[in-house]
């Protein structure tokens, strides 16, 4: 893939998640992946963080929740996090990665 400079995985189910971001790491070595998990419930959104899990891959979100009848996927989780992914990459992209 010519021309990409970071990825933004924005699959629902675990399953697409884990193939694009195991596809994108070893098709794509070297350009930053940047994924989101756990985006369900009714916690504040304050919870959501971006973690730098591996060499060039970011996850946000509260790390420890899936998709659940108890724990509904809210659009308001799911818009902090679309906005955590897209300060990580107007970070990324000139050069200052997450710690």
């Amino acid at each position: 893939m010519n021309g990409v400079d970071v990825g933004i995985e924005v699959a629902d189910r675990a399953e697409g998640k884990t193939m694009i971001a195991n596809s994108a790491l070893e098709q794509l070595p070297g350009i930053p992946l940047l994924s989101a998990s756990g985006l369900t419930g009714y916690d504040v959104a304050n919870d959501l963080v971006t973690e730098r899990i591996g060499d060039g891959f970011y996850l946000m979100g509260d790390q420890r929740r899936d998709v659940k009848s108890s724990y509904p996927l809210l659009a308001q989780r799911v818009m902090v996090a679309a906005a955590h992914e897209a300060h990580a990459a107007i970070r990324i992209l000139p050069g200052h990665p997450e710690p």
